[in-house]
Order: structure tokens, then sequence, then C-alpha cells
């Protein structure tokens, strides 16, 4: 699965994208290339937004890392808490950072 948007639909590409945690979640992730561990992306993306850890780490557990683990995006050990991306990571933060581009540019 890794290496395109070939087995992607528009509407999963969006879905994915349409979330601003998930768009966080997803420049976190391409930051670094090795795997991490849920409990430290909760952390940092909770401190980022001054969020509860607990309530960050539910919502990526049941709701964010299933979707994108499901696209090929992630591969995601919910027994070990670590998430792995794939090639997918920055094809999707380089499709939203064009999108944020033309909207800004628009406005």
């Amino acid at each position: 699965m890794d290496g395109g948007f070939a087995d992607l639909d528009v509407e999963t590409v969006c879905s994915l994208l349409g979330d601003a945690r998930r768009r966080r979640l997803l420049r976190r992730l391409h930051d670094t290339s090795e795997p991490r561990a849920t409990t430290a992306l909760a952390r940092s993306l909770a401190e980022e937004r001054d969020a509860p850890v607990d309530r960050i780490r539910t919502q990526l557990v049941h709701v964010d890392l299933p979707l994108l683990a499901d696209a090929g995006v992630v591969r995601y050990e919910s027994k070990t808490g670590v998430i792995e991306p794939t090639d997918r990571v920055e094809l999707l933060v380089s499709c939203a950072e064009t999108i944020e581009r033309a909207v800004k540019s628009t406005a």
C-alpha cells in the first residue's frame, strides 16, 4: 500500500485531511520517520492545544489511528501503542499544505 494514492479515492483523502487534529498528527508523524508511541503523540498534541491528554489519546486510539491505518497511512499496533508512518504521511502532508496555500491565496 505504500507509495501513493492509487487505491485511495478523493472522499477518503478529504476525510483524512478534514480534521484539524488529524492534520496536526500527520505533521508530527512527518517530522520523524521513526515509530512513535501513542501516549507520546497524545501528550504532544494535547500540549499544543492545552487539552487533556486522556481525551486526545482516546480520540487518537478510537478514531484517528484506525482511519489512518485502514487507509495505509500508518501501521498501528494497538497492543503496544506503536505507530509507524508510511510513505503516505508525506503525501498527505504535502496535499494538506497545497490546499492550505490555495485557500490562503484566495482569502
